[in-house]
């Protein structure tokens, strides 16, 4: 993930990282028997502007997924201090948990930090989606 042109540095230019306020995962459980759309929402803040936001998921099988928080999906908020939406469809025929690897989070000015899916538990957020 990287925005497209970064301008220089001056004086007061970004050079803090966004963070993390919360993750919202709907439905946390899921069936194979009815496969569906997990919604997935997360509250990023930053000191200028959020660009988007990337949820990396490993499956019970080694599979991998990914979710993309695009600033154009910002369901409320401001680009500073914001909700944004994103989906995934987990593959069918899939039972065992999915896992949140990690999550990278980058503003406007390319500014990036990447959260492992332990760092983000321990904040309190969800980062199993099970399926049964």
């Amino acid at each position: 993930l990287a925005p497209p042109g970064n301008g220089p540095a001056g004086p007061l230019s970004d050079d803090q990282a966004p963070g993390i306020a919360g993750l919202f995962i709907e439905p946390l459980k899921i069936s194979l028997a009815s496969p569906q759309p997990v919604n997935l929402t997360a509250h990023l803040i930053d000191d200028q502007a959020i660009w988007a936001a990337e949820a990396a998921f490993s499956g019970p099988g080694g599979q991998s997924i990914t979710a993309l928080f695009l600033s154009q999906n910002r369901s409320s908020g401001t680009s500073r201090d914001g909700f944004y939406a994103a989906q995934v469809l987990l593959p069918v025929n899939t039972s065992g948990q999915w896992r949140l690897q990690n999550m990278t989070l980058v503003d406007r000015d390319g500014n990036r930090r990447i959260l492992s899916g332990t760092e983000i538990e321990s904040l309190g957020l969800p980062t199993a989606i099970t399926v049964s």
